[in-house]
């Protein structure tokens, strides 16, 4: 898709908040280019409008409160329809998540810490068919790049799912499961649930070994 000024894109927003949904929203306010056609607060929701309204791009959160994460949410997406362009903004400045949201399909990461004119950047340059990542992002990207490190770790760890990924980061930040739980939004059986795939995924025997393991791959993986 070639950026035009003579086509009114179609833009949509999910975020499970409605404040910030309307802050996004008023971004696009003054420009004649773009329409925001739908907003969602959840993965039902957003589903119903993808397949109705068929926006052009869509910029999403990946921290909703459903049990469903939002990485899961853009592979749903792009199932549906391949050419609906896709925007992550985030609370979460962690590379993991950004290199997950684009391997999922998403052609642009940017933190919920960037102004208005640099979402607009955004879009305009995904709407043109390029990738963007917000200077944050970036830098940690290529810094990756640069780094050779345990290419048998990071293996192992990408066959975790997305939640069971999220569940593993926290841990290794040093939340306990009832601050997973709450991050989260799932409960704390789930967590748990959680934790045991991940010990049998990375065939790690207890606990103890979950967390030094999860606690030395974030310390290697943040550098």
């Amino acid at each position: 898709m070639s950026l035009s000024e003579d086509v009114k894109y179609k833009i949509m927003i999910v975020d499970d908040h409605p404040v910030i949904r309307e802050g996004i929203k008023n971004i696009f306010s003054s420009s004649d280019n773009y329409n925001v056609c739908c907003e969602a607060g959840d993965i039902k929701t957003t589903l119903k409008c993808v397949n109705k309204y068929s926006p052009d791009l869509i910029i999403l959160d990946i921290a909703l409160s459903d049990d469903e994460n939002g990485i899961e949410l853009i592979e749903k997406i792009s199932m549906i329809n391949s050419e609906i362009k896709i925007i992550v903004l985030s609370i979460y400045d962690d590379i993991f998540f950004a290199e997950r949201a684009i391997r999922a399909g998403a052609s642009g990461y940017l933190t919920k810490k960037n102004k208005s004119e640099n979402i607009l950047e955004a879009v305009k340059k995904v709407l043109d068919g390029g990738i963007y990542l917000d200077a944050n992002a970036s830098l940690m990207i290529l810094n990756r790049l640069l780094r050779s490190g345990k290419k048998d770790q990071e293996y192992t760890v990408q066959m975790l799912s997305n939640r069971e990924f999220e569940v593993f980061l926290l841990t290794g930040k040093g939340y306990k499961i009832t601050e997973i739980a709450k991050r989260l939004d799932i409960s704390v059986h789930t967590v748990e649930s959680y934790r045991r795939n991940i010990k049998e995924k990375l065939n790690l025997d207890d606990s103890y070994h979950l967390l030094k393991y999860a606690i030395e791959w974030v310390i290697f993986n943040s550098n």
